[in-house]
C-alpha cells in the first residue's frame, strides 16, 4: 500500500514545467519572476516569466494565473514554438479542475512541435515537460502501463535531446518507483542504481536529492535490507535538515515508520506517524493526513490494537480522499480483516463485499473461497444447518476450481507452444528482412555522411575563403589606395602653400575636403571589411565596437555579453562578428529599427545569440519565394557550424532572431 501513496509524491514532482523541481521557497520564487517582469529588456523574457508566473498562482488564485496566461501569450507572439508554449501553460492552468481539457492540450504541444517540425534545445524540453505532466493524468486513471511508456519512451528521450541530464536522475527515479506500485521490487531497483549513479554526475538542489534518496529508501525496505535502507534515510536527514517543514519531509517520516516497523519498534514507528500527522494537518492536504492514518492503522494492528486499527480504518473507508481505486481497495480489504479479528463477520463481509464490487481480480475462485469462509463464520450463530450447506458449497466450488485450473493448464500449454512455434517463425523471418534493411540503411548513411562532409568543406573553403579576400582587399585599400589618397593630398596642401594666390580659394578648400572624406569613407569599408577591434582587442570589445558604430541619436544598440571567453578561435570570432554585424545591419536598413537589444552569451564551447529589435517586421512567407543574400549568409555560417536558427518576426511586430552554435 505505501508505493500507492509514493505516487502522491511522485504527482506532485511532475507537474513542474519543463522540469523545474518545487522550489523550497515559493514566495521567493515568485518575487523574482515579478522583477523579471518588470525588468527584463526583452519581451520573449518577460513571456516566460508571466507563463511561470500563471503556473505559480494557478494553484491560488485562478483568476490571477489566468491574466498571466494571457499577458505571456502576447509578450511571446505567433512564432510555433511560442504556440506550444502557450498550449502548456493551459495543460498546467486546468490540471486539477479539467483534467481532460488538460490533457487535450499537453498533446497539442506534440502536434505543434511534430507539424513545425521544432528540433532544438528548448522546444525538447517543452516536450518533455509536457509529456511528463501526461503521464500525471494518467496515472490518476490508474494507467501505468501507460506511464511507463510515456516516461521511458517520450520524457526520457525528450530530455536527453534537450540535455537536460540534471533531470534524468529524478526521472529513473520515477520509473523505479512505479515499477516498486506494481511489486516488481527487483526491476525497481535496476533504475534506482542508475538514478544513484547519475547524482554524482549532475548538479541538482537538496529538496531533489532528498526526494530520489527517499525513494531508493523505500525499495530497501520493501526487500528488507534494513541497513541499507538506514544508510540513505540517514542521508535524507541530512539534506533536509534546513527544510522540517517541507512536503519532502514526511516522505522521510514515513520511511522512518516503516524501518521502524519492520524492526518490531513499533512506539518508534507510532511517534514517527505522530510527528507526520502534525506536519501533513500543518503544511498538505488530506491526501498527505490520510497516509499517516493509514499507516497508523497498520502499527495498530502489528501491536494487537484490532479496535484502535479498526476505528482509524473505518474512518478513512467512509470518506476516502485518495484518487486511486486500488487504494481504496485496500482500505476495505484491511478493515474487513480488522472485523474478522474483532469476531465481526457481519460487517467483515460488508466490507469484503464492497471490496469485491470494486474489484477487478482475476483469481475469482479465491475470492469465491474467502467470501464463503465469512459467509460461514457470519451464519454459525445463526443456524448450524445453514453451515453446513454452507460448507458443501465451498467443497464444491474448491472442486469445480481445481478441475478448470487442471483444464486450464493442459489448455495453456498446448497454446504456449503453438504460440512458441509461430513466434519463432515470425522472429526468424523478421530478422532475414532486418537485416537487409538495415544493411540497406547503413550504406545510405555512410552515402549521407560523405555528402554532409563534402557540404562542410566546401562551406568551409567559401568562408576562409571569402575572409581571406576580405582580409586583402581591407589592406589593399588601406596601404595602396588609402596611401595613395593621402599622399595626393599631402602634394596639394604643399603645393597651394607655395603659391602667392590661390586663385578661387573656396573650390580649392572643397577639393581638399573631398579628398578628407574619400580617406574616411575609405578607411571604414576597410574597417567593416575586417575590423581592427576584433584582431587587436578581442571578441567582446569588437561586438561592443560594432554596437557603439550603429548607435546614433535614431538608433540605440544595446550590447549585453554574458560570461564571453578571450581565449575562442579566431575563425569562430569572426563568424560570430560576421552574423551579428548583419543583423544589425538588416534591422536598421530594412527594419528602420529605433531600439536593438544585442545578447551574446557562453556556456563552455557554446554561444548564443540574440538579436532584437523594434522595427517594422515582414511578412515571413515571402522568404519562401526568395530569401536575401545576406539572410543566406547567417544561415551558411550557422549550419557550417551545426547550429540552430529561429526567426521570429511578423508585419508591425519587429524581429527577433535566436542563434545557437558550438566552436567544436
Amino acid at each position: 500500500m505505501k508505493h500507492l501513496w509514493l505516487l502522491l509524491t511522485f504527482f506532485s514532482c511532475l507537474q513542474e514545467v519543463t522540469a523545474q523541481f518545487i522550489p523550497l521557497d515559493r514566495k521567493r520564487h515568485a518575487d523574482s519572476l515579478e522583477h523579471a517582469m518588470r525588468t527584463d529588456p526583452s519581451d520573449s523574457l518577460k513571456a516566460r516569466a508571466a507563463y511561470l508566473l500563471s503556473e505559480y498562482w494557478g494553484k491560488e488564485d485562478t483568476s490571477k494565473a489566468k491574466v498571466y496566461l494571457a499577458n505571456g501569450k502576447k509578450l511571446a507572439g505567433n512564432s510555433p514554438y511560442a504556440r506550444a508554449l502557450y498550449q502548456h501553460y493551459i495543460g498546467q492552468l486546468y490540471f486539477k479542475t479539467r483534467p481532460d481539457r488538460s490533457e487535450q492540450a499537453y498533446l497539442r504541444v506534440d502536434s505543434i512541435a511534430v507539424a513545425e517540425g521544432l528540433r532544438f534545445k528548448s522546444a525538447y524540453a517543452l516536450l518533455a515537460a509536457a509529456w511528463h505532466n501526461y503521464c500525471v493524468l494518467q496515472q490518476m486513471k490508474d494507467d501505468t502501463e501507460a506511464v511507463l511508456n510515456a516516461l521511458r519512451d517520450k520524457v526520457i528521450v525528450y530530455t536527453r535531446k534537450a540535455e537536460r541530464y540534471e533531470q534524468l536522475p529524478d526521472l529513473y527515479a520515477s520509473v523505479g518507483m512505479l515499477l516498486d506500485n506494481e511489486l516488481e521490487y527487483d526491476k525497481a531497483a535496476t533504475y534506482f542504481d542508475q538514478a544513484i549513479a547519475m547524482l554524482d554526475t549532475v548538479s541538482i538542489d537538496n529538496a531533489q536529492q532528498a526526494y530520489i534518496l527517499s525513494l531508493v529508501s523505500s525499495n530497501y525496505l520493501a526487500r528488507n535490507k534494513l541497513n541499507e535502507a538506514k544508510h540513505y534515510q540517514d542521508r535524507v536527514k541530512v539534506l533536509l535538515h534546513d527544510f522540517p517543514e517541507s512536503v519532502y519531509y514526511m516522505e522521510y517520516l514515513l520511511n522512518e515508520t516503516d524501518y521502524y516497523s519492520k524492526r518490531k519498534q513499533y512506539n518508534e514507528a507510532l511517534r514517527c506517524i505522530d510527528s507526520g500527522l502534525v506536519l501533513a494537518q500543518r503544511i498538505a492536504g488530506p491526501y498527505d493526513v490520510e497516509r499517516f492514518r493509514n499507516r497508523q492503522a497498520e502499527i495498530f494492528a502489528l501491536q494487537g490494537r484490532h479496535r484502535e486499527a479498526k476505528e482509524v480504518l473505518l474512518a478513512i473507508a467512509q470518506q476516502p480522499t485518495t484518487p486511486f481505486a486500488t487504494t481504496r481497495m485496500m482500505y476495505y480489504q484491511d478493515l474487513a480483516k480488522q472485523y474478522v479479528k474483532l469476531g465481526d463477520f457481519k460487517e467483515a463481509y460488508r466490507w469484503n463485499q464492497v471490496y469485491s464490487d470494486i474489484s477487478d481480480s482475476l483469481n475469482k475462485a479465491k475470492l469465491k473461497e474467502k467470501i464463503f469462509q465469512w459467509e460461514t463464520k457470519f451464519r454459525t450463530a445463526e443456524s448450524k444447518l445453514e453451515i453446513a450447506s454452507l460448507k458443501s458449497q465451498k467443497s464444491a466450488a474448491q472442486l469445480e476450481a481445481k478441475n478448470n485450473r487442471l483444464f486450464n493448464w493442459v489448455l495453456g500449454l498446448g497454446c504456449l507452444m503453438l504460440l512458441l512455434i509461430a513466434a519463432f517463425s515470425v522472429v526468424y523471418y523478421r530478422e532475414q528482412k532486418r537485416s537487409g534493411i538495415q544493411e540497406a540503411l547503413h550504406h545510405k548513411q555512410q552515402l549521407k555522411e560523405l555528402e554532409q562532409q563534402r557540404e562542410l568543406a566546401v562551406t568551409k573553403a567559401v568562408l576562409e575563403g571569402e575572409e581571406g579576400e576580405r582580409r586583402r582587399m581591407a589592406r589593399d585599400l588601406h596601404d595602396g589606395l588609402g596611401g595613395m589618397l593621402a599622399s595626393v593630398k599631402i602634394h596639394l596642401s604643399g603645393w597651394a602653400a607655395k603659391l602667392v594666390e590661390i586663385p578661387e580659394e573656396q573650390e580649392f578648400h572643397q577639393v581638399v575636403e573631398q579628398l578628407d572624406g574619400s580617406v574616411s569613407e575609405l578607411r571604414r569599408i576597410a574597417r567593416n571589411m575586417m575590423p581592427e577591434a576584433l584582431l587587436k582587442f578581442g571578441f567582446e570589445a569588437a561586438l561592443n565596437d560594432l554596437s557603439v558604430f550603429y548607435t546614433d541619436n535614431s538608433v540605440q544598440v544595446y550590447f549585453q555579453p554574458f560570461e564571453l571567453q578571450k581565449n575562442n578561435s579566431q575563425q569562430v570570432q569572426v563568424t560570430i562578428y560576421r552574423i551579428v554585424q548583419e543583423l544589425i545591419a538588416n534591422a536598421v536598413r530594412h527594419g528602420r529599427a529605433t531600439r536593438i537589444v544585442l545578447q551574446c552569451i557562453q556556456q563552455h564551447k557554446t554561444f548564443l545569440i540574440t538579436v532584437e529589435d523594434n522595427g517594422i517586421g515582414f511578412d515571413q512567407t515571402i522568404l519562401q519565394e526568395k530569401e536575401g543574400m545576406g539572410l543566406m549568409n547567417i544561415k551558411s555560417r550557422v549550419s557550417y557550424y551545426k547550429g540552430t536558427m529561429e526567426l521570429i518576426t511578423a508585419k508591425g511586430e519587429g524581429t527577433t532572431v535566436h542563434i545557437e552554435l558550438c566552436d567544436y
